[in-house]
């Protein structure tokens, strides 16, 4: 899936299941469980070493499960959650039936040389940080607006360098 497709999937699944029709606006901040449960994602919070954040797998009912770091800080869950979500859509998108994959916290993670671990991290991004509200609300800065957005400062300043605001 092409790179650029990843903010495109985000702002069309907040279209299609996170709408505000009152408002004619997306709410934030993205209630990314709420959106999980939409999909038919179940979401856990689970006991895992401190290398992992999450992971997507399929229970042995063959429903897609998404398990996230209970020891992470509530705004790395958030992003977490986010990111195995696009994984989830990629993988569907593409009638890809392995699920299972287990994000870490490591070096080699961290380099963003796996593509498909970039993509989803562009789709988390784009999930809890639309661009065009970043946009219109960037005047705020970075500090306020990841208090705002629910994600932690550091996602809220790389967005900022993403899309070229700072």
């Amino acid at each position: 899936m092409p790179l650029n497709a990843a903010e495109q999937d985000a702002r069309d699944l907040l279209d299609t299941v996170w709408w505000d029709d009152v408002k004619n606006d997306i709410p934030i901040p993205v209630d990314v469980f709420r959106v999980a449960r939409k999909l038919g994602l179940q979401v856990f919070l689970a006991d895992m070493p401190p290398d992992v954040s999450g992971t997507l797998s399929r229970d042995d009912r063959g429903n897609a499960v998404i398990y996230l770091n209970r020891d992470d800080a509530q705004t790395r869950q958030r992003f977490t959650c986010a990111h195995e979500i696009g994984h989830y859509r990629s993988r569907t998108k593409h009638k890809r039936a392995d699920l299972n994959f287990v994000d870490y916290r490591s070096t080699l993670a961290a380099l963003g040389t796996d593509r498909d671990e970039i993509w989803a991290n562009q789709f988390a991004a784009g999930l809890l940080m639309p661009a065009d509200k970043v946009r219109e609300l960037k005047t705020l800065g970075p500090d306020l607006l990841a208090t705002f957005f629910g994600v932690s400062k550091q996602a809220m300043e790389l967005r900022f360098r993403n899309l070229r605001l700072s």
